[in-house]
């Protein structure tokens, strides 16, 4: 089988995949060379998981054991610190590489990513059905959540979700560009969706939402739709 791969939730994942796989993280929360690179991606920074992109020719390096990166700065990078992980712990050259990875003489190795725009808004139309379970109307939230529109301000004093098993995600209400407040609610533990209608923060009304997962790698939304009152 494989013996590198690229994938999330390396905590659950990586225990039960065992010693013999290598797992490469976007998130860089176990890899140590995707933690020193520069993150693109602000609008989706979560605490701890900022994500990266995973150099070319990475995933190939690892399987072989031969350079093969793209960039010659990250091959260089890479150089240096795989120095650091593997070399004799009082190795001269060892210790040189680890005052310049401390010191950041190396960062300049390392490509500066320009900034990503975030995904632009998409109309709520399709989602103010009645609730229905994340299999009939799935949308899968992962690093940039889900962004919604409504032509008018809805002055309503809640908003009904639809939200799949062991999940959790912020509300984020907003006024055109103005943030109003946000709001966190979670989906079920057991095995069926979980309907849960939370309280909009501002009396005068929204005309967007941003839905960001903050667990579940591929936190899904059934429905979404403005209720008259919260709980």
């Amino acid at each position: 089988g494989e013996r590198v791969v690229i994938e999330g939730g390396v905590g659950f994942f990586g225990y039960y995949a065992g010693r013999d796989l290598h797992i490469v993280d976007p998130l860089a929360i176990t890899d140590p060379l995707i933690a020193r690179e520069r993150s693109g991606v602000r609008y989706s920074w979560r605490p701890g998981h900022i994500p990266r992109m995973v150099p070319k020719g990475y995933v190939e390096t690892l399987r072989t054991g031969v350079p093969s990166f793209e960039d010659p700065g990250v091959a260089a990078f890479y150089a240096q610190l795989r120095r650091v992980l593997q070399d004799p712990l009082l190795d001269p050259e060892r210790l040189a590489a680890i005052v310049e990875l401390n010191t950041g003489r190396l960062d300049d190795l390392l490509p500066v990513p320009g900034e990503e725009p975030p995904p632009g808004w998409v109309p709520a139309d399709r989602y103010l059905e009645r609730p229905r379970p994340c299999d009939q109307n799935p949308v899968l939230l992962f690093g940039h959540g889900l962004r919604l529109a409504w032509p008018e301000r809805q002055e309503v004093g809640g908003l009904e979700l639809v939200l799949g098993v062991d999940m959790a995600v912020d509300v984020r209400f907003q006024r055109g560009d103005t943030a109003l407040g946000d709001v966190w609610t979670f989906g079920s533990k057991g095995r069926w969706d979980a309907v849960r209608t939370v309280c909009v923060p501002a009396p005068a009304g929204f005309d967007r939402v941003h839905l960001m997962p903050s667990r579940g790698s591929q936190a899904c939304v059934g429905t979404v739709r403005p209720v008259a009152s919260c709980p």
